[in-house]
């Protein structure tokens, strides 16, 4: 349910502010559901997403073997 629980304001805070300037991440205390909801904000605020559309059918259909993915 990683992605699915709310993370803490505050600690999502931390790890923004960590990634902005470079900071250890490893040194926050936050929980896992904080990394994952400032995860999903950040590729969420990307202008484009980070697999392009024209790339995504081919990505779908490889996903399910390792080798065929990394070609």
């Amino acid at each position: 349910h990683l992605f699915l629980e709310t993370g803490v304001q505050q600690e999502m805070e931390q790890i923004r502010e960590a990634v902005s300037t470079g900071a250890p991440l490893d040194e926050l205390h936050c929980s896992v559901y904080s990394y994952g909801e400032s995860l999903v904000r950040l590729l969420e605020s990307f202008p484009q997403p980070v697999v392009p559309f024209y790339l995504l059918r081919q990505c779908l259909e490889s996903a399910h073997s390792f080798t065929v993915a990394k070609q």
